[in-house]
């Protein structure tokens, strides 16, 4: 009698990172993408209505640009492009040279940065304490 061969899933058995990997992504799937799917569906349900059973519609999106609500959600959105933008075009250069100067080093030093204004007295000082 001939052993069958056991087959191995060639990226998570030659993959380590990957293998070590697939805990922290289960927990954004579950965090973050699950909650904005059910935010999602529960966009195309009638107002007032917390089950999913019953007629989907999209009464809710011809209310919102209907109305004047889509301004607010335009420049909403226009906002938050424009901060990306910006955080993008100062930040990258930023990133880039701290990997360039500081080399090996470039981690600690951007902990040490991250941690530095993220500190409890900075926030006394920004509160007006």
């Amino acid at each position: 009698m001939t052993a069958k061969p056991r087959i191995k899933f060639a990226p998570l058995h030659n993959n380590p990172g990957l293998r070590f990997a697939l805990p922290v992504i289960a927990f954004l799937l579950i965090g973050f993408v699950g909650p904005l799917v059910i935010v999602l569906a529960f966009s195309f349900i009638p107002q007032k209505t917390f089950e999913f059973t019953g007629e989907w519609t999209l009464d809710n999106y011809r209310y919102i640009f209907h109305g004047s609500y889509y301004r607010g959600l335009l420049w909403s959105l226009g906002f938050g492009i424009v901060t990306v933008a910006i955080l993008f075009l100062s930040c990258y250069p930023l990133a880039f040279g701290i990997a360039k100067v500081f080399g090996k080093w470039a981690t600690p030093f951007t902990l040490i940065l991250v941690c530095r204004s993220s500190s409890p007295k900075m926030y006394a000082c920004s509160a007006g304490r």
